[in-house]
């Protein structure tokens, strides 16, 4: 993983049974949010499994494979694509991947009827995940205002 971005502290919900990283019940976790490379890749689908088994319809969210994942960081971070993630004591809480598409022709600015000009100015939330012990936090938020 990369230098740190950002660090803080955020609110964890009491008593939840759903903490990974042995975090005692302090409602308070320190964190740190930073760029993601392929060391990370495990960790974000493993996240993506226990986001998705906890929503309350799995079925409305198209989950990332190991392949679309290796081919992010196979072509690196750039001013095309990057991933965001967030750690508390080693453990991934929150990620989040952003794609720019420029003008290309499935660039979703095109699909509201934005002229040409501002097609360059779009960009594509392509997946967000938050760890439901850590919702609340405005972690979402902030990983797409670094973007």
């Amino acid at each position: 993983m990369n230098s740190v971005i950002e660090s803080g502290r955020i609110r964890k919900r009491r008593g939840s049974h759903l903490l990974q990283d042995g975090a005692e019940d302090e409602g308070e976790a320190v964190y740190e949010m930073r760029f993601l490379d392929e060391s990370a890749m495990q960790e974000m689908l493993d996240l993506q499994e226990l986001v998705v088994h906890h929503l309350p319809v799995p079925e409305i969210f198209r989950q990332h494979d190991r392949s679309y994942l290796q081919e992010l960081f196979r072509r690196g971070q750039s001013a095309e694509r990057s991933a965001l993630g967030v750690t508390t004591r080693k453990s991934l809480i929150a990620y989040s991947i952003i794609g720019f598409p420029g003008l290309a022709r499935d660039n979703l600015g095109r699909d509201i009827g934005l002229p040409e000009r501002e097609l360059e100015k779009v960009a594509h939330l392509q997946a967000a995940m938050v760890h439901p012990a850590y919702r609340g936090n405005g972690l979402q938020r902030k990983m797409a205002a670094l973007h």
